[in-house]
């Protein structure tokens, strides 16, 4: 039997398909304790209130910033010949750093106004 690999990149994960041998597929185990979907019980609240200005505050003593990373994988390039990959990583890593960069300068210029430091 004759089996080939197919590789496909999709959002950073490579998903590896073997032609020729079918799907594959886990095996099932039966479970006999298996009692149906599991269906999550509601409990009531009795100390439950309603509060419509939950979300307004006299002051607000501090300002957060949160920064997410949403990459788990910042770039990945597969080519069948060596030589025309020196040239995109470089660019991608440019880009990369440069935005970086741009974005820490920024972050740290918002920081200086919050505490007043105006000589930077």
């Amino acid at each position: 039997m004759l089996v080939t690999l197919k590789l496909s990149i999709r959002d950073c994960y490579i998903n590896v398909t073997v032609t020729g041998m079918g799907e594959w597929k886990p095996k099932q185990i039966d479970n006999p304790a298996y009692k149906g979907e599991w269906v999550l019980p509601e409990v009531p609240n009795s100390e439950y209130e309603a509060d419509s200005n939950l979300y307004k505050y006299e002051d607000f003593g501090v300002i957060g910033i949160d920064i997410w990373q949403l990459y788990m994988c910042y770039t990945m390039f597969i080519t069948c010949n060596g030589t025309p990959h020196d040239a995109i990583t470089r660019l991608g890593w440019f880009i990369k750093t440069a935005t970086w960069l741009l974005m820490l300068t920024l972050y740290l210029m918002v920081l200086l106004q919050i505490f007043g430091i105006r000589d930077y």
